[in-house]
């Protein structure tokens, strides 16, 4: 199984990003992955200054932690896709807020964008604020779509950098619906089938085991919308815990 290599890390240099770099560095010490922190300038600022900026910005975080640092100049949710594209990002960590009501707009915005377009996974903060001290339980929910099997790799490539407990839920009904979900499972993790309208019963389901990320996907279709099904949309902004959307 291939492990976790490389990290995207978009700053913005806001005190909320300096809360979430403490996760995105502890999640990367844990993974034994590199981090790289990327800065977009979106005016004429100069170059030199925000390299300066960003080393003072991670000094505190990035202990025992390879980082690389960078500054690309244009729009903020376009160099995050083609740094993406461009380096072996195996996924980005989004801070979802900015620092002020008008920069958590344009954050939230850019985030997202990347949610939609990203071609590979997006880790997105706790939106209550309450970091998770480390991850210990993973809840991992499939819709049983072909893209199920690809959804529940990731969960299992997390659960073993993260040396945590899988769990893999299935929001439907029928003895039909658990057989198929224990083929797709098999010995990676519990399974088990739940009922309810899909949104709301997978957020009490996730607080109620506790999890402490929940991985899900983002939808199969590509379009000129992209790829950020309205469900998942719900899930990021509404969880108890982080979310690792595929």
């Amino acid at each position: 199984m291939k492990s976790i290599q490389k990290i995207l890390f978009p700053v913005d240099f806001s005190e909320h990003c300096a809360q979430v770099a403490i996760e995105v560095f502890g999640m990367a010490r844990r993974l034994g992955a590199e981090v790289l922190a990327l800065h977009v300038l979106e005016s004429s600022r100069d170059d030199a200054a925000a390299e300066r900026e960003l080393e003072l910005f991670l000094a505190g975080f990035a202990e025992g932690v390879v980082c690389e640092k960078r500054v690309r100049s244009g729009h903020a949710a376009s160099e995050i896709l083609k740094a993406v594209d461009e380096e072996a990002i195996d996924f980005v960590a989004m801070p979802s807020r900015g620092r002020s009501a008008l920069q958590a707009f344009l954050f939230g915005s850019i985030t997202e964008r990347v949610l939609h377009k990203a071609s590979c996974p997006v880790w997105t903060e706790n939106q209550s604020g309450n970091a998770a001290d480390e991850v210990g339980k993973i809840l991992c929910c499939v819709d049983l779509s072909p893209a199920s099997e690809e959804v529940l790799d990731w969960a299992e490539r997390l659960a073993v950098g993260f040396e945590a407990e899988l769990a893999v839920a299935h929001v439907g009904h029928g003895d039909g619906a658990l057989v198929e979900l224990r083929r797709l499972v098999r010995d990676r993790g519990s399974c088990e089938i739940v009922t309810g309208e899909v949104e709301e019963t997978i957020l009490r389901h996730a607080a109620a085991v506790g999890a402490d990320l929940l991985v899900i996907g983002r939808g199969e279709e590509r379009s000129a919308m992209g790829r950020f099904r309205s469900h998942a949309q719900t899930l990021i902004r509404k969880a108890p815990c982080a979310v690792f959307s595929v």
